[in-house]
């Protein structure tokens, strides 16, 4: 049996949400970063720190968004498997596959009737 260490619950939890959708925008503002790295020489330096940092906290929220959605497909996701296959290719997109995935499967799913009527639950640790 298999025990792993974060709950199920606590993926679809609504702060995660939150987070996770946080970051898949940060993960699509990585291309806007990228656009604008042939021009950092041009650019003053409170622009060009400024650019720096948020292609900083991109690749942070690209490997955030990376993690916590593959986390979510082998765990939570249940679909059929053309549906499986084609959603496990488009994850190895690294920069917006998991952006996407977040965007379209994991902000519709359902969150848990226990998660509804006891928002604390997520913070209570998982036994099993």
């Amino acid at each position: 049996m298999l025990h792993y260490y974060i709950n199920k619950e606590w993926i679809v939890s609504l702060t995660a949400r939150r987070i996770y959708r946080s970051t898949a925008i940060f993960s699509l503002a990585l291309f806007l970063v990228l656009f604008l790295f042939p021009y950092m020489e041009e650019m003053p330096g409170a622009l060009r720190s400024l650019v720096k940092l948020t292609f900083f906290a991109s690749i942070l929220a690209t490997a955030v968004t990376f993690i916590a959605m593959e986390y979510f497909f082998f765990t939570v996701y249940e679909a059929s498997a053309p549906k499986m296959i084609f959603w496990f290719l488009v994850l190895g997109l690294l920069a917006i596959g998991p952006a996407l995935f977040c965007f379209t499967v994991y902000s519709k799913i359902s969150v848990p009737s226990k998660l509804e009527s006891d928002p604390n639950l997520a913070s209570r640790a998982y036994e099993s």
